[in-house]
């Protein structure tokens, strides 16, 4: 049956860490790093957090902490002693301002061209329930029909029953959709789960031996859907 539905994840697809921000609340601990280093170990503790052991032993939340804590020790961040409390005051702020927040550069020109081609689009995320607040706020909201926050659900990816509720809120077939996100064990195995096409977005080419359709950018994602090349 033809393609008619993309679910998009957010974190890691539409939105990224803002880490200027983090670094305003983190404070002088960040100053040995740069941005861009903070993003290539970002990346890297991704890559080590997706198994699926990990994925099926923890939540959302508790794997937001792993994220941040490896994540700074991957980019050499020095260790103070409380780093307890400044992640805990730095949680404080994303659960009242979601801290992914920046915007890549490929993700507004790819929901035009969908958009504009006839695609319906849908968000289904593993967050806090501040999805849809945050979407309005980088001025994605309007692209989507239905916007399913597992912290609003109390249901998380890689349960296809997340899905399910997307799929029936936009009254859209599994076989006549597609969801891309950037975590094999959570977005892949879901969307498999659900009987949904899946698609990897991989940006810094560290999943390579995923089993699974995979683009390095939402460029490349939106073009192999219109050239129907998946």
């Amino acid at each position: 049956m033809p393609l008619t539905t993309i679910l998009f994840d957010a974190g890691g697809v539409l939105v990224q860490p803002d880490w200027q921000r983090v670094r305003e609340i983190l404070g002088d601990m960040l100053k040995p790093v740069s941005n861009d280093r903070l993003r290539q170990a970002e990346w890297i503790c991704h890559r080590e957090l997706d198994t699926a052991t990990v994925i099926q032993d923890t939540n959302d939340d508790q794997r937001w902490f792993r994220f941040f804590e490896r994540t700074l020790a991957l980019a050499g961040v020095p260790t103070p002693d409380d780093l307890k409390d400044r992640l805990l005051a730095l949680y404080e702020v994303h659960r009242q301002n979601n801290l992914w927040s920046d915007l890549p550069s490929d993700v507004v020109p790819t929901l035009d061209r969908l958009q504009s081609s006839g695609y319906r689009l849908g968000v289904v995320s593993n967050a806090n329930g501040t999805v849809e607040s945050l979407l309005h706020n980088v001025g994605l909201s309007n692209y989507f029909l239905t916007i399913v926050d597992s912290g609003r659900e109390g249901v998380e990816k890689p349960n296809p029953e997340i899905f399910r509720r997307a799929l029936a809120r936009m009254n859209a077939a599994p076989s006549q959709t597609t969801h891309i996100g950037d975590y094999f064990h959570i977005d892949v195995v879901g969307a498999e789960r659900a009987q949904i096409f899946p698609v990897l977005l991989d940006r810094a080419a560290l999943h390579i031996d995923r089993k699974c359709a995979r683009v390095t950018s939402l460029n490349e994602f939106a073009a192999r859907i219109l050239q129907r090349n998946f």
